[in-house]
């Protein structure tokens, strides 16, 4: 047996109320009498029982879940608003030799969607131009002077990708001198669109497709479908002579869209990151070939890769550096273009990295003292002279992750401007309180959702926009709740295991949605433990019985309840992560990520 039945009892694994990160350990699910309708399932463990109930899938659908493909989710893109009319639009646009202009995003999504539409149009012979705007200097999304650009360029027709729902005065811009403009954007629209000639976004009210949960990689990805067949049907392949191409083949920028901009892998975008994962592993896309190998990313691809390996130097670009490097990256069919594009994004991603390390030390610094300060902080607000604003999300993030409350990181700049991003916890909606905090005029500008959210403000209304935050948030009874780690049972050592993990591989892909699955090692002891690399913990665990060594990870740690723990050797815990292949061992060498502890009682 490597599962332990009483990980389920009382509601709490190991009776973890509040670990060392401040988190109450739950078992992910509670009935585990429903674990008894995967016995008649041919080839399903308990262990993989658990993970299959965990996320919600039936006894029924198993054998589906396990081998997802395109033909049994893939919808007919006519059923999104629009979809005919922008196709059709598109179809006259390559029959009459229009200029064509894709405007995509600077993020991972917008560079994706940008190369697949770039890519399929080059490879059936008609050009288009790619304009990526830039982060700083003309922030997201189409402005009017970009598109009044476009209306001198004689550009016939824009298709924006990754943004455009809310450009009201740009696409009026374009509209008065001639250009029709199509989006393709999954962003939430306003109670009224623009006046473009199509707006294919399936958040619209007006819209039953059900693919709200698509990233604009994969909308980009439907359009293409829509686009492919309606050239076929007109003949278009035969005429020019022309290969239809193959669509599969640019799954792996789908994938990696629908990863990096963390949609739910469920239904369609679950079979559009497995399908991903496979066609990346032979790739034909020279930019992330070259990606991957200057990354030094081996192995049959994963997720992990997709958003922690390929994704942050896509972004790193847009980020720091020049916001067309992904899209020019992802679009290249020239190798020698591709690996200097590949190596430009790895050395920026460094410089990235090395920003990001000097500015979280700074704003962990201002964190500490707000909580010194006032102990009953519910949103926590830092900010600084210099820091860069392509990072402050990133930032914000692992603030977050540190001190399980909602977090602002604000740069300002010589100008007295800052601009910052924000991000949540449950229980508080921090988009919320921005729109509240813009209402009250103590913002330039600002807007998000529930978890994450941007700002732009004056240095001086720094002081009353934190205060304004802590006091709304306490009359809207907005209180951060517990903190909670969901795991799928507690497992005795020797399941971490090649097997093992192979067995529970086989309901991936893991990512938002589809969590990957978690465990916990009950009262486990640390006989080795040293600091790595940027506040990481390498250590063995000992198993008490057998005495049974156990090689284990844990990053960003050190400094914090859970690295001293593992440092201090001395008394037993509990420990809470989850199972991957060690790369620094090789072979069949698996290793535990401790990603929470507890003491053991």
């Amino acid at each position: 047996m490597v599962i332990d039945e009483r990980s389920d009892q009382s509601h709490l694994v190991l009776n973890v109320e509040r670990s060392l990160s401040g988190r109450a350990w739950r078992p992910r699910i509670l009935d585990t009498s429903l674990l008894e309708r995967y016995a008649s399932v041919d080839g399903v463990s308990e262990l993989l029982a658990r993970v299959l109930a965990g996320r919600g899938v039936s006894p029924d659908d198993v054998a589906a879940y396990f081998q997802p493909t395109l033909k049994s989710g893939l919808a007919d893109p006519s059923l999104i608003t629009d979809m005919d009319a922008a196709v059709e639009r598109v179809c006259a646009a390559i029959e009459n030799s229009e200029k064509i202009l894709i405007f995509g995003d600077y993020d991972v999504d917008g560079a994706t969607s940008s190369a697949l539409l770039k890519r399929y149009l080059t490879e059936i012979g008609v050009e288009a131009s790619v304009y990526i705007p830039d982060r700083l200097t003309e922030g997201y999304g189409p402005s009017v002077p970009a598109f009044e650009k476009f209306v001198e360029d004689q550009i016939d027709l824009i298709i924006t990708l990754d943004c455009g729902t809310v450009a009201f005065d740009p696409i009026e811009a374009a509209a008065q001198g001639g250009i029709d403009v199509i989006v393709i954007d999954h962003h939430q629209p306003p109670a009224s669109l623009p006046k473009a000639f199509a707006i294919i976004n399936p958040h619209r009210t007006d819209d039953q497709s059900n693919a709200d949960n698509l990233s604009a990689g994969g909308l980009s990805f439907m359009f293409l479908v829509g686009l492919n067949r309606a050239l076929r049907t007109a003949g278009y392949f035969q005429k020019t002579g022309r290969t239809e191409p193959d669509l599969r083949k640019n799954l792996d920028l789908v994938a990696l869209s629908t990863v990096c901009d963390v949609m739910p892998l469920r239904g369609l975008n679950r079979i559009f990151v497995a399908q991903g994962l496979r066609m990346l592993a032979q790739t034909e896309n020279m930019g992330l070939s070259s990606l991957r190998r200057v990354a030094g990313a081996k192995g049959a691809p994963t997720t992990y890769d997709l958003g922690f390996i390929l994704g942050p130097r896509i972004n790193a670009g847009g980020r720091i550096g020049r916001s067309d490097l992904g899209s020019r990256l992802l679009s290249t069919r020239d190798p020698q273009e591709a690996e200097q594009l590949a190596w430009s994004l790895h050395e920026l991603n460094e410089q990235r990295r090395s920003m990001e390390r000097q500015v979280l030390e700074r704003a962990i610094e201002g964190a500490e003292r707000q909580l010194e300060e006032a102990p009953d902080t519910r949103i926590l607000v830092v900010s600084e002279t210099g820091w860069h604003p392509g990072i402050v999300g990133i930032v914000a993030s692992r603030i977050v992750e540190r001190f399980h409350l909602p977090a602002l990181v604000i740069g300002i700049d010589e100008a007295g401007v800052g601009k910052g991003s924000g991000r949540s916890v449950q229980n508080l909606d921090l988009g919320g309180l921005i729109a509240r905090a813009l209402e009250a005029g103590l913002l330039r500008a600002g807007g998000g959702h529930a978890m994450a959210v941007g700002v732009t403000i004056d240095e001086a209304q720094l002081q009353a926009f934190s205060h304004f935050l802590q006091e709304t948030a306490t009359d809207l009874q907005m209180e951060p709740g517990t903190p909670v780690l969901k795991l799928d049972g507690t497992v005795h050592p020797s399941a971490v295991s090649r097997g093992v993990y192979n067995d529970i591989q086989r309901a991936a892909p893991f990512g938002e949605g589809n969590p990957e699955p978690r465990f916990a090692l009950e009262a486990v002891t640390v006989s080795y433990a040293d600091q790595v690399g940027d506040g990481h913990i390498r250590c063995t665990l000992k198993e008490t019985s057998s005495g049974r060594g156990i090689p284990s990870i844990a990053f960003r740690v050190a400094g914090g309840p859970v690295g001293e723990a593992l440092l201090n050797r001395q008394l037993p815990i509990h420990v809470a992560g989850k199972m991957r292949p060690d790369a620094w061992r090789g072979g069949e060498a698996m290793q535990f990520q401790i990603e929470d502890a507890a003491l053991a009682e």
